[in-house]
């Protein structure tokens, strides 16, 4: 499964139909801002403030408004695209929560998150409280010390 990134969200378009049914351009794009919300949120680490969960992004399409004879966005690409979503945020939820921070990744220096399980994040938030540092800055240090 392809796995959606905020990035993709926030440049995603739609082909679209005039005559047939669609989703109305104003609400799917608004909608569009709180998937690539919730998908940043697990990318930067702060998944506890992500403002929408993949069980979340399938009732709230299922309600998404549609209209017909005007423009709108296909239904079939917005379909497709959110199922990709929903599917990312389920992988993410199942991964537990993500540590602040991530580590650089091999392509462009990006940061790429580390997902730890619920205890493993308790044992980090120990070990950097006693550091007195956050999860993140205590991950960025050791990768660090692990890189050099």
């Amino acid at each position: 499964m392809e796995k959606i990134t905020a990035r993709d969200a926030k440049n995603q378009t739609f082909r679209i139909t005039r005559f047939s049914e669609g989703y109305r351009i104003d609400a799917t794009d608004s909608f569009l801002d709180d998937i690539r919300d919730a998908l940043a949120s697990w990318e930067n680490g702060t998944a506890g403030n992500a403002t929408m969960t993949s069980q979340q992004l399938a009732k709230q399409l299922a309600q998404l408004p549609t209209t017909k004879f005007k423009e709108s966005y296909r239904l079939s690409d917005v379909d497709e695209f959110c199922e990709k979503a929903r599917q990312t945020l389920e992988q993410y939820e199942a991964a537990g929560r993500p540590a602040a921070g991530g580590y650089p990744g091999a392509a462009g220096g990006d940061m790429v998150p580390i997902y730890v399980s619920p205890s493993d994040y308790a044992a980090l938030e120990r070990l950097a409280g006693e550091r007195g540092e956050s999860v993140g800055q205590f991950l960025h240090d050791c990768v660090n010390s692990w890189v050099q």
